[in-house]
């Protein structure tokens, strides 16, 4: 392989592991789909702002502090966004990373998630409980973007614009929380089946305030 004399600087990364607890991951869904049931604001606040899904984005945003199965979820999510941490080398100055907020995602077919950022918060990350065939991917945009000029497209496979991230069930991936990304919108093709996910955002708190 040809050595480089070009150097990679400021690398964007993105952490993806797996949970192995695959009974947890069956109740954790059927949790999901209660909550949606009986979340009545939530469910008119996604008519509007979601259609073809539900979240509980405006309504339940702490599911670790409801649920002890969540809890024990958000344990676990804690010991992976710490080495998360530790490979992106923050220094957190003797403070931690805390979870702020816990919610609810369920997509049917014609639901999407369009490109955001997560503002105010540190990491940010999705874990997936149901992923039907044919559900959609997160998709993930180049942090760059916005400075590119008179830039060629890159022939390296994956080096372009967007890196597309295909979830399974009990996998997890963060993410620094300016990264934009987005869902496309669920097709309707081998299923029709809800894609459910709960998603999270972490703040770097000082000792003082735990």
């Amino acid at each position: 392989m040809k050595k480089l004399r070009s150097t990679a600087l400021f690398p964007t990364l993105i952490f993806s592991t797996r949970f192995k607890d695959k009974k947890l991951c069956r109740e954790l869904a059927e949790e999901c789909e209660g909550f949606a049931r009986l979340d009545d604001q939530g469910r008119k606040w996604s008519l509007v702002n979601y259609p073809h899904g539900y979240t509980s984005y405006a309504s339940i945003t702490d599911l670790h502090l409801r649920s002890s199965q969540f809890e024990k979820l958000g344990r676990w999510i804690d010991s992976q966004v710490a080495i998360f941490a530790q490979e992106l080398g923050y220094d957190l100055k003797g403070g931690r990373l805390r979870m702020t907020t816990f919610w609810i995602n369920i997509m049917k077919p014609g639901a999407s998630h369009p490109f955001h950022l997560h503002p105010l918060s540190t990491v940010s990350g999705t874990f997936y409980l149901k992923t039907p065939p044919g559900c959609p991917a997160i998709r993930f945009e180049d942090p760059r973007a916005t400075q590119f000029m008179a830039r060629p497209s890159i022939l390296e496979k994956g080096s372009g614009l967007f890196h597309t991230y295909k979830p399974s069930e009990g996998s997890l991936v963060l993410f620094e929380s300016f990264v934009r990304h987005e869902v496309p919108s669920y097709r309707a093709g081998k299923s029709t089946k809800p894609r459910i996910s709960v998603s999270f955002n972490y703040e770097w708190v000082q000792p003082d305030r735990f």
